[in-house]
């Protein structure tokens, strides 16, 4: 871990409420997100050294950006975790649903991956850590885009002008397109949760 990094920990700069927990070799976090939907938990085991950040959303990182329900500026994943590589460190960025259809993905999910990604390319920066690989997840239980598929064919195509990938083959692919000025391809994973009792409930190896 780079020496401004150590630096700041040591130093107390970071509010109290902004969860950031620093794991060893082979660490394990369990994610959690409590909604309206009720609770999802989700055990991560990782292989490098680490960095969690919990409830992004919650605390976001930056505060310049506009209000604009729009674009979702303001809006963040639930979870982020770096993960110290050979050559730099990869950012997980981690969305936990209950259900996803096309407008989930479209106006919540894929703008919560570009202003998070955003937000935590400035942590990185103040923390002196290079990026180098971006990986999103989203967990869910229901998938919804069949249903809305068979309810009305025509949703199954792109927004008109809208230069992204079909939302139904986007989501079932290994891919997320985020527009940054020009599309920009980030690795995606779907990671089906299992209920038990009230809780959504996964477990997942980066």
């Amino acid at each position: 871990m780079s020496s401004t990094m150590e630096f700041l920990f040591e130093a107390h700069a970071f509010r109290d409420d902004f969860s950031m927990e620093r794991g060893s070799s082979n660490a394990e976090y369990c994610l959690e997100e409590n909604d309206s939907n009720g609770v999802s938990r989700l055990t991560v085991h990782i292989a490098g050294r680490s960095l969690c950040l919990q409830h992004v959303d919650a605390h976001p990182v930056c505060g310049l950006w506009q209000k604009d329900k729009t674009m979702g500026w303001t809006k963040n994943v639930d979870h982020c975790i770096f993960e110290q590589a050979e050559n730099g460190w990869i950012l997980h960025m981690v969305e936990m649903k209950t259900s996803v259809g096309r407008r989930t993905w479209q106006e919540s999910i894929k703008p919560k991956f570009r202003s998070s990604y955003l937000n935590m390319r400035a942590l990185a920066a103040i923390l002196d850590i290079p990026i180098v690989e971006t990986r999103t997840y989203t967990t869910y239980l229901n998938d919804k885009f069949e249903m809305e598929a068979a309810a009305n064919p025509r949703i199954a195509h792109p927004y008109l002008g809208d230069l992204q990938r079909n939302p139904f083959t986007e989501w079932r692919s290994d891919r997320v397109a985020v527009n940054l000025g020009s599309r920009v391809l980030f690795p995606h994973r779907r990671i089906k949760m299992a209920k038990k009792d009230a809780c959504l409930v996964g477990e997942v190896r980066f």
